[in-house]
């Protein structure tokens, strides 16, 4: 016999000890909605209020549903924060067995597999006084170590943007430490005071306005793989036997997958751009990092090509480190 489990104005819920598997709610006005729970999933039938038994319609879920459901979720949430995450099946099962939520199947994720510091992108702005903070932040928290902690305390920033795009605070939280997610609206106006740098990273992508930004300035797109992105500057000198093409060059490479940024410099003597030395950005306006990095090569030998060039040829080397401080400004990277 069935009884009733809630009354409410417009839901009625019935239930019947007899079959646990088994539960009714009834529409009011409308008609009735069966939910079976059987040994393979999920099946629900929506009748009218008449008395024949026509159902209007069935929906039927297998337990699979839920699991590749579940583990799609783990696996966008889990990406969000670290793109390059390799999570194994089993770790996706064991939470699923266990009844974890996605929040806390992430932040299980991340107990093991802590974010990397040198990977979060700090980002200007400050906290508010701690009630207001709160307030924007949302689950799941990324616990961290104590001194992972104290490192980002003795840092110049309050917020960080991770290699997935998610921008996050930290704290003490949950009895540890612990990286702390802003909300979606509290991100975007943290994300609005950054640099280009900043949102071209956010976005993943170059958009066509910047392209365009970048093609005044002189660098045209190279290649865009899905994976990286390059433009190339060059500068021409002297003039090439046999008509070939000499230059000193450099590509600016946007590496999505790990939102990372690096400069390749390189010459073309005629056979194609060959590219010598990968310098990856530190925070550094970008022509005062490739000048400096350039002089520390040429202390370290005196034989490599980049700097037989550089040094019979400063016009074109001149004409390099103007374009590249052209790109730090526009990226707004700037000395601090």
């Amino acid at each position: 016999m069935s009884t009733a489990l809630l009354k409410q104005s417009v839901f009625n819920v019935w239930g019947n000890k007899a079959a646990s598997h088994h539960l009714c709610v009834e529409v009011k006005g409308l008609g009735m909605v069966h939910i079976n729970r059987t040994c393979e999933g999920v099946i629900v039938d929506v009748y009218d209020k008449s008395d024949n038994d026509g159902c209007l319609g069935s929906l039927a879920f297998t337990d699979g549903d839920f699991h590749e459901s579940f583990a799609d979720k783990v696996h966008v949430a889990i990406e969000s924060y670290d793109p390059s995450a390799d999570v194994c099946p089993s770790f996706i099962e064991q939470a699923y067995q266990h009844e974890s939520s996605v929040d806390q199947a992430v932040a299980d994720w991340f107990k093991a597999h802590p974010v990397s510091l040198d990977a979060l992108t700090p980002l200007k702005g400050e906290c508010k006084p701690f009630s207001d903070q709160v307030r924007e932040l949302t689950r799941p928290y990324l616990s961290i170590s104590k001194q992972h902690y104290n490192q980002l305390e003795q840092a110049q920033a309050d917020f960080y943007q991770t290699p997935g795009g998610r921008v996050v605070t930290f704290g003490e939280a949950d009895g540890g430490y612990a990286l702390m997610p802003l909300q979606e609206e509290a991100a975007k106006d943290i994300l609005a005071g950054q640099s280009v740098l900043s949102a071209i990273f956010h976005a993943g992508e170059v958009s066509d306005v910047q392209r365009a930004q970048l093609h005044k300035l002189g660098w045209i797109e190279w290649q865009d793989s899905g994976d990286y992105s390059d433009f190339e500057l060059e500068a021409s000198f002297g003039e090439a036997q046999d008509d070939r093409y000499h230059s000193l060059n450099v590509h600016l490479t946007f590496n999505w997958q790990h939102s990372q940024m690096y400069l390749v410099i390189g010459t073309n003597l005629g056979d194609g751009f060959n590219g010598y030395h990968q310098i990856y950005h530190d925070g550094l306006p970008l022509d005062e990092q490739l000048e400096r990095s350039m002089d520390t090569l040429r202390e370290s030998t005196t034989d490599d090509p980049v700097i037989t060039v550089i040094d019979q040829h400063p016009h074109a080397w001149a004409s390099i480190k103007e374009g590249v401080g052209r790109l730090s400004s526009m990226l707004g990277i700037s000395a601090n």
